[in-house]
């Protein structure tokens, strides 16, 4: 029986080789605005729900990978991240996406693209332009790694953020929502690093634009 106003969706699993059905709200980045007309919107990585966002003082030489699922497809032209808080000369930050490694295991894999350097010594939102086809069904992080000099970006806090990565063995009140680890600024690697922990509560918003 449907709930009234529950989104209900349907897409080819090609794991499964099967029609998959989604249901509730949870599932509703199924639906995501593609294009320009009739308006122009960008999806972050990581959101489950609500409109809580925030800052997040970056660390510089720390990769961040946080989740975004592609229950769809669709191609991404744009990354998008905006610095609230410039830093000095010199300072500059690279986005890109990683795969994970499968449906049951989470952890980032190789590389998809590296977005390239982009100089964050002023306020504002930061693109760059890519061009990337998502495979329906697939998880996704969108990563971002500062260099020289950190900003502060804009974030999604703890309660709009999606705990993919679920608690840990103690069951205490940190939700898992995004991987970190330590990596001296350079052109993203194509594997992601080895020994990354799992991040909870906030994380820097990374945005993707469909066409």
């Amino acid at each position: 029986m449907l709930d009234p106003g529950q989104i209900i969706a349907a897409c080819y699993d090609p794991v499964a080789s099967g029609l998959r059905v989604f249901g509730g709200s949870q599932e509703s980045n199924f639906f995501r605005q593609h294009g320009t007309s009739p308006v122009e919107r960008w999806y972050g990585a990581g959101i489950a729900a609500g409109t809580d966002l925030g800052t997040f003082s970056t660390t510089v030489n720390v990769l961040r990978a946080i989740p975004f699922f592609a229950p769809r497809g669709g191609t991404l032209d744009k990354l998008s991240f905006n610095v609230t808080a410039s830093g000095s000369a010199g300072s500059k930050a690279r986005v890109g996406i990683y795969r994970a490694t499968s449906h049951t295991n989470l952890y980032p894999s190789s590389l998809v693209v590296d977005g390239g350097e982009i100089a964050t010594i002023t306020n504002g939102v930061k693109t760059s332009s890519i061009s990337v086809a998502l495979t329906p069904g697939e998880l996704y992080y969108f990563a971002v790694l500062t260099g020289t000099s950190a900003p502060t970006l804009r974030a999604v806090t703890a309660p709009s953020a999606f705990p993919l990565l679920g608690i840990d063995t103690s069951m205490g009140t940190a939700l898992g929502t995004f991987w970190t680890v330590s990596l001296a600024y350079a052109a993203l690697p194509a594997s992601f690093p080895g020994a990354a922990t799992v991040g909870t509560g906030s994380f820097p918003l990374i945005a993707a634009h469909l066409v």
